[in-house]
């Protein structure tokens, strides 16, 4: 027999048989392999099935762990609380008969003072472009429902305490400053104005009646139920580095501030780009309060005073004319250089959160 002829045949054949054996093992161990880890899927699967069924019962160490959890978090919860309540600001309570003197002799005397004194920003202190920060009607006697003065007064003083923010931190010029559920007129008062000179989509106010509820996850439910929230609108003219100021002021003021909002322009109009040319001119100094307006000629109110007035030739007499001083924002040595000297516009929407009273009380009884 020749060996040499089938050579080939008996390498080939060697060589596919030691092939076709490796083969044959690799496949048997992975297939062992498969069905130990389909094995152990079995067996989490019923054991977490077991676990489903089963009804868990805590054993007395884990509820000692868990109460005294609790009660780490109920402490610090506390500490938080007392921390914001002694921040916040506290309002007087003032009878409605002596409301008009609080706004008259006292509230707005004194913010007039704090913006006079304020040369921070401006040689002349702050310029005021409503002197009575919107509360002429209030100073001409008007009085609010007895029902209102709480919150109002709240208003009030949280809009004394930002404007003292502002003159300290050294705007030049105070356009507004508002609880922004007031900036507009009693019949609009859900809708706030949108920023002068600033485009945009108007803020929403707190007027309109919906499910406030409505759409909230469980953590805002639970917000809202421990804060209550009014915005308040900033309108002001203030340098760049001193509204920086201003913003660190306002991140460490001890009440709860949130600025939602924020625009700024630069105050020079020339400056504006073409999509804030048309809105130029929105607010100007003619809306000013007509407290400052003084009539040149005083008519009588009856007869009797028309007889007494014409006795002393009042009636005929012509009130002198308050002269206005023109006053122009800003600081005189930055007026002078080239670049870097203006001022800026910011509007800023403050929202201020409160604790609720009846929150507190509720959780100090329980």
């Amino acid at each position: 027999m020749n060996w040499t002829r089938y050579k080939l045949l008996i390498i080939s054949g060697g060589i596919t048989l030691v092939l076709s054996g490796g083969l044959i093992f690799w496949i048997l161990s992975t297939r062992g392999k498969s069905e130990e880890v389909n094995s152990q899927i079995r067996n989490l699967n019923q054991r977490q099935s077991n676990l489903f069924s089963e009804k868990p019962y805590p054993s007395n160490q884990n509820f000692d762990l868990v109460k005294a959890e609790q009660a780490k978090v109920e402490a610090k919860r506390d500490e938080l609380k007392s921390i914001i309540s002694d921040g916040q600001i506290d309002p007087q309570v003032v009878t409605r008969s002596r409301f008009g003197d609080y706004i008259k002799r006292q509230l707005v005397p004194t913010l007039r003072k704090m913006a006079k004194e304020s040369t921070k920003g401006g040689e002349h202190g702050v310029i005021l472009t409503d002197p009575d920060f919107g509360l002429t009607e209030y100073m001409e006697g008007v009085l609010p429902e007895t029902s209102r003065i709480p919150t109002l007064m709240l208003e009030l003083e949280t809009m004394s305490h930002l404007s003292k923010t502002l003159f300290d931190s050294g705007i030049s010029e105070l356009v507004l400053v508002k609880a922004a559920t007031d900036v507009d007129a009693p019949k609009t008062r859900g809708r706030a104005r949108p920023p002068v000179g600033i485009p945009g989509p108007p803020m929403m106010g707190r007027g309109v009646d919906v499910n406030e509820d409505e759409g909230l996850s469980n953590l805002e439910i639970e917000k809202k139920r421990l804060f209550s929230s009014i915005d308040y609108r900033l309108e002001f003219k203030v340098y760049e580095d001193y509204l920086w100021e201003l913003l660190n002021a306002m991140l460490s003021d001890p009440n709860q501030l949130v600025i939602t909002e924020l625009y700024i322009t630069n105050a020079n109009e020339t400056l504006w780009p073409d999509y804030l040319k048309p809105i130029v001119g929105v607010r100007t100094r003619a809306d000013k309060s007509r407290s400052r307006q003084r009539p040149t000629r005083r008519e009588p109110a009856n007869d009797i005073e028309r007889l007494l007035m014409g006795a002393t030739g009042a009636q005929t007499e012509d009130l002198p004319e308050e002269k206005e001083e023109v006053l122009i924002a800003g600081l005189s040595d930055r007026r002078q250089n080239i670049i870097g000297g203006d001022l800026l516009n910011v509007v800023i929407v403050v929202r201020v959160y409160r604790l609720n009273d009846e929150t507190a009380e509720n959780e100090q009884g329980s």
